[in-house]
């Protein structure tokens, strides 16, 4: 990542297909923290709910509390390189942190 001289960081990487790719985040772009996803998907598309969840308990004992923070939706096709790429950036994380494939959290 580089500083892109408007506050801001980009990313530029070679890919086959189009040449250079520079990401540049949209101004007000958020990060947000989920660690629970609910997914859905039709015959042309899939929707991933990201959520939070918190373990509570009231007066029935024990239970997850589930608060969507945001969804979402992509084409199949896109859905597939999305996991190909968060596949590819596990396997990058694990050869520079030396982590076991069965040992992420």
């Amino acid at each position: 990542m580089r500083d892109a001289g408007n506050g801001t960081l980009s990313t530029e990487s070679e890919n086959a297909a189009v040449g250079r790719v520079v990401i540049q985040p949209a101004p007000g772009m958020k990060t947000l923290y989920a660690n629970t996803f609910h997914t859905q998907f039709t015959t042309d598309e899939l929707l991933i709910t990201a959520c939070v969840s918190t373990p509570m308990n009231d007066e029935k004992g024990a239970l997850l509390s589930v608060q969507p923070q945001v969804c979402l939706g992509m084409t199949i096709g896109n859905a597939a390189r999305l996991a190909e790429s968060l596949r590819m950036a596990l396997e990058q994380y694990r050869g520079q942190f030396a982590v076991p494939k069965d040992n992420i959290n």
